[in-house]
């Protein structure tokens, strides 16, 4: 899979495309849902699967968001999507300029530096300045340029529609299996390499230094992983504090929940 930066996109570096499959979102997680609407993408046939996202959540750009922590980082992400058939993603560094821009004007941007052919978005996605564009409002300006736009209902989880939202309030909420019902994986954190202290055999981090959604408190049993080595311990979670234990020459890079 080829990554792109919008900039590179307006320049024209997909224009040789001429039949595209696309699909667009923050995909924080590539939860079931997400898969969904990537397969649909891969699946439409004679066409280049094209993933349009966002290196940050627009969340967190705009004023009084309420965003906090990311499912996934945006390595994870990519990776996901690749292994599930996407060839070309276009990473959008969201910004205060980005944002003013209506939906139209958008999709008339993606239209002129790329021969888009199908859409897949979800039921209830949104686009552009204040969210001007729903999904039928997208569906009836594409049609008009000759796209087809598919229309992905939601897909549930005991009964209610999954949601990137609602992975991180299960997840703070400890309930990590649920949350992995949802993901379609395992739960896990890749570990930033600034503010961890580590000693002997107990490594402490605070949250803000993990990146990642977390349990608000709680006890779980987890692997550590280093490279190709692999260790089951438990990880501690209170307040602001992560904590766990680990041999002396051990370097944990990732934590996987074990559901």
């Amino acid at each position: 899979m080829k990554v792109y930066s919008w900039n590179e996109f307006t320049q024209g570096h997909l224009r040789n495309i001429s039949a595209a499959s696309a699909t667009i979102g923050v995909f924080d997680g590539v939860h079931i849902g997400h898969q969904r609407l990537i397969r649909n993408t891969v699946s439409c046939k004679e066409t280049t699967p094209v993933l349009f996202t966002f290196t940050k959540s627009p969340l967190s750009t705009l004023r009084n968001s309420g965003f906090q922590e990311y499912i996934m980082n945006i390595d994870d992400r990519l990776q996901v999507v690749r292994d599930i058939g996407i060839e070309k993603t276009v990473l959008i560094d969201f910004s205060l300029d980005f944002s003013k821009l209506s939906g139209a004007a958008f999709f008339l941007l993606i239209l002129e530096y790329i021969g888009l052919r199908d859409l897949s978005i979800g039921m209830n996605f949104r686009c552009g300045y204040q969210a001007d564009m729903g999904s039928e409002e997208i569906r009836t300006f594409l049609e008009s340029h000759k796209v087809r736009v598919h229309v992905i209902d939601p897909v549930l989880f005991e009964g209610i529609p999954v949601s990137s939202t609602r992975i991180r309030e299960t997840i703070r909420a400890g309930d990590i299996i649920r949350a992995a019902g949802m993901l379609g994986r395992e739960y896990s954190i890749k570990l930033l390499s600034t503010g961890v202290r580590k000693g002997l055999v107990e490594v402490h981090a605070e949250k803000r230094h993990i990146g990642q959604v977390l349990p608000d408190q709680g006890e779980f049993d987890v692997d550590i992983v280093d490279g190709n080595k692999k260790i089951r311990t438990k990880l501690h979670i209170s307040g602001d504090a992560v904590s766990w234990s680990q041999p002396e020459q051990f370097r944990t890079e990732r934590i996987h929940f074990i559901t």
